[in-house]
């Protein structure tokens, strides 16, 4: 039919033969790009598929786009289309890498640039992209007079090899008759289809059934995609005598559920699968005997793990505060032992969803990065932002799960026994249903009390606390009713919550060029510092966050710290509409969330707030046009 499409394109219509209906909205959210470049692509879409006999595109001013007819059709067309173009950054990034990975020798740049019809500048942009990543990786990118070409050992090739080809990875195409196997769909793009044997990844695919229903293993989704990959590259990898090697010498025995795959692909492909191979075969099959759909685990057998009883222990003091559940306990702890496990001896596992769950659940994400920012230290790893989404999808389900009960309160009263009964009694009449009262203390003796996530509500003003405090009145009169109300947000609109915390004395607005993370987050920070609302430590503590996991999400950026090092809770905002290189990517707002203990219960307001300031791509842009701090609140009150 010589129909072309872009890849962007192709995921519009693949996101529409899915669903019954979508809008521009919701298009321009999956695919982070404005509804503007949305519409384009659906004229352009629409004028093609009308040539169709059996399948049309309906699109309906305010109310958005739908198929009509045989989907099928489409479909079909899809499955056999191949992208020829490497029309966005990431697709650049990806082709070089597979070029790069296809030979040992060097390549020229400008040979790169007329095979992708780019210019020589735009190349030479991706390879400063290029550098990066493999810097990240323990790899390099070494040039001389002949070109460029890759340093690296065999470990770090394949770990490389895994991303282009997770890149490329369209999903499965399944069925409902159990005769049928998971398909695969993968479209590379030009060099990039000599990148890998697509007939080999299928007859693994093919041999990965057939394992399942011999062992009666259950896989995830990701976990069968992983194997799959890795299994595919291993293959080739071992045809050609390039083998792995295991950075220590242990000698584990294999697992026989591993022995049994094993045999499986030497039998199917005629070769022998070293040792040292197996030993990372194990690692993704032992792995899948530990998970949840292949476990049945209760908290008493956490023990029996490598490092249960660690992580356990880790998990319940960093998740204390969100009263963690053993549903949670159970899944998650499972989930890092063997995370763990694979991480010591390099192995990520793929997550298709990370930038979606990063983006939608960015609260829990900020937790995960917390969490697993103390067991890269205990255990001497690294969790990229794929492990880290993995880890996100256990704490939202908590958070989900999690309904918070009355907020626990001491009384704190110096007037003598009488008055402070009366108080008592007429906060239990008020707030019943809303408040249980723990204790009612004197000044003395709540010094020597320890108070964690508790409201404190005094009679006398306390000050430099890290604990809520509210002053009312012995006699609990009508405005000191309305403190402890406002306080548990009876009255109080959603977005109060996200508005109330921005201050004039924390909002920066600048057109400095070339500006970048380090430099704002100096700027923030010392103003934090200065005016007494964080302690020292703060730069290098959200520094070290970032190079964790990058904070940056589309046009913005939301770098935050760990609460101890917060005195007086604050959301700081810069703003520069000529843009700042976040450690890669251009971001022309940034949220700085310096919150402690005393927003806690507000924590849920405050980013469903900024969940929809960050879904609101008219709301960034106009942002970028703010340059006060009455003009930034003006903005976000407009669009909220």
């Amino acid at each position: 039919m010589g129909i072309e499409f872009s890849e962007r394109q192709m995921k519009i219509l693949y996101f529409l033969i899915e669903n019954e209906h979508t809008t521009y909205k919701e298009l321009s959210e999956q695919l982070y790009v404005s509804t503007k470049t949305i519409s384009k692509d659906i004229l352009i879409l629409k004028e093609i598929i009308q040539k169709m006999p059996d399948v049309q595109m309906l699109v309906q001013p305010k109310k958005g786009v739908s198929l009509i007819g045989k989907k099928e059709t489409l479909r079909n067309l899809l499955s056999s289309h191949k992208i020829n173009i490497a029309d966005s950054p990431e697709d650049r990034l990806t082709y070089v890498f597979a070029k790069l990975l296809n030979t040992n020798d060097s390549l020229k740049i400008q040979n790169l640039a007329d095979e992708l019809y780019v210019s020589r500048s735009t190349v030479e942009s991706t390879m400063k992209d290029v550098r990066k990543r493999l810097n990240k990786h323990g790899m390099s990118l070494v040039s001389d007079r002949n070109g460029v070409r890759i340093k690296a050992d065999e470990k770090s090739k394949r770990r490389l090899m895994s991303e282009v080809v997770n890149y490329y990875w369209g999903g499965f195409t399944a069925s409902n008759s159990k005769t049928d196997l998971l398909d695969l769909n993968i479209n590379f793009i030009g060099e990039a289809n000599n990148f890998l044997n697509k007939d080999i990844l299928k007859k693994v695919a093919e041999l990965l059934n057939r394992y399942m229903n011999k062992t009666q293993l259950k896989f995830t989704d990701y976990e069968f995609q992983t194997l799959a990959i890795h299994l595919a590259i291993a293959i080739e990898r071992i045809e050609t005598s390039n083998f792995l090697s295991r950075s220590n010498n242990s000698e584990e025995e294999i697992s026989e559920n591993t022995l049994i795959l094993i045999k499986m692909i030497e039998k199917a492909f005629s070769i022998i699968v070293p040792i040292d191979e197996q030993a990372y075969v194990d690692i993704h099959i032992t792995s899948i005997e530990k998970n949840a759909m292949n476990h049945d685990l209760d908290q008493t057998k956490l023990s029996y793990l490598d490092m249960g009883v660690e992580l356990q222990e880790l998990v319940r003091i960093k998740l204390n505060e969100f009263y963690p559940d053993e549903e949670l306990i159970n899944n998650l702890v499972l989930h890092l032992n063997a995370a763990v496990k694979r991480l010591k001896l390099g192995v990520n596992i793929y997550n298709p969803y990370t930038d979606k769950i990063k983006y939608s659940f960015k609260r829990s994400f900020m937790i995960s990065v917390d969490l697993l920012e103390e067991i890269e230290e205990r255990f001497c790893i690294h969790f990229n932002e794929e492990e880290i989404a993995y880890v996100t999808l256990h704490i939202q389900s908590l958070l989900d799960r999690y309904k918070p009960d009355k907020t626990k309160v001491i009384l704190v009263c110096s007037s003598g026994y009488g008055t402070s009964k009366l108080l008592e009694q007429r906060i239990n009449n008020g707030f019943a249903d809303m408040v249980e009262i723990e204790d009612v203390l004197s000044i003395n003796e709540l010094q020597d009390r320890k108070v964690t996530d508790e409201l404190v509500i005094s009679t006398i003003p306390i000050e430099n606390t890290n604990f809520p405090v509210i002053v009312v009145s012995p006699l609990m009169l009508g405005a000191d009713v309305r403190k402890v109300k406002q306080y548990l947000q009876l009255n109080e609109q959603t977005e109060d919550a996200f508005l109330n915390l921005l201050d004039k004395r924390f909002c920066f607005f600048t057109h400095q060029i070339k500006d970048n993370q380090v430099n704002v987050l100096n700027i923030i920070t010392k103003k934090l510092v200065k005016e007494n609302y964080a302690k020292e430590g703060i730069l290098e503590g959200a520094i070290k966050r970032e190079k964790l996991s990058s904070t940056a999400m589309n046009d913005f950026a939301m770098p935050h710290i760990e609460v101890d090092f917060i005195k007086k809770p604050v959301i700081c905002v810069y703003v520069n509409p000529e843009g700042i290189d976040w450690d890669g990517t251009l971001v022309h707002s940034v949220f700085f969330f310096a919150l402690n203990e005393k927003v806690k219960p507000e924590l849920n307001k405050i980013y469903e707030t900024f969940n929809e300031i960050a879904s609101n791509h008219e709301l960034l842009a106009n942002l970028k046009t703010s340059s006060s701090f009455e003009k930034l609140v003006y903005i976000l009150k407009e669009g909220l």
